[in-house]
């Protein structure tokens, strides 16, 4: 039952998301590299319900059971914002997936300042628009929509705000195992090992 260190899901999230199942595990079966990995896994609440498996560094925010209204967020000076000051060309992770009805995995970070939140687009008014504490997104998903059993490398440029030299306050990784947020299919399962931050000479 132990989420990943430094890591946070709905186990811990806000309102409603702690009242679905658990889906992200500490794993020590086959990691990438060290002792662990993270396992996410999509489930189901009440037996009908999609809950889709979550793993980031901000707090799931579930303020109704609509899941288009979920979102996820920093929260700085806390456990829910990842400190983070430096302007990485690209963020570099492994993963293994196990995909069910053709799902797929999302993974995605941004670098900001101040409050973030993701989706960043406002529904029925559950959080502010962050869009101006933004200075660069990277975005990988809608693949794949099978199994990937072989632990496999993903580079993600990050695409920086035109003009925006600010220095980044946090960085908020977001990551699931079914992409579509109103959607999804039990049981699909996504593993993450190796984050890394890549700087390349300019």
């Amino acid at each position: 039952t132990i989420e990943p260190a430094q890591w946070n899901s709905n186990k811990t999230g806000g309102g409603q998301a702690p009242n679905g199942p658990q889906t992200c595990f500490q794993e020590a079966t086959n990691p990438h590299g060290g002792t662990y990995c993270a396992k996410v896994k999509t489930g189901l609440a009440f037996g009908i319900v999609v809950v889709n498996g979550s793993l980031t560094t901000g707090k799931v925010e579930a303020p109704s059971t609509s899941k288009a209204e979920g979102y996820i967020r920093t929260i700085p000076g806390g456990d829910y914002g990842m400190q983070f000051t430096g302007r990485p060309d690209s963020l570099v992770f492994w993963y293994r997936y196990d995909s069910y009805s053709s799902d797929y995995p999302r993974v995605e970070a941004r670098l900001h300042v101040g409050y973030a939140y993701a989706p960043e687009a406002p529904v029925s008014s559950n959080h502010p628009d962050s869009t101006g504490n933004i200075i660069a997104r990277a975005q990988w998903g809608n693949v794949p929509t099978t199994d990937v059993t072989s632990w496999t490398r993903v580079s993600l440029p990050f695409a920086y705000v035109a003009n925006d030299t600010r220095t980044p306050q946090y960085i908020l990784i977001t990551t699931t195992s079914s992409g579509n947020q109103t959607g999804g299919s039990n049981n699909s399962t996504l593993w993450l090992d190796d984050f890394e931050a890549i700087y390349n000479p300019t």
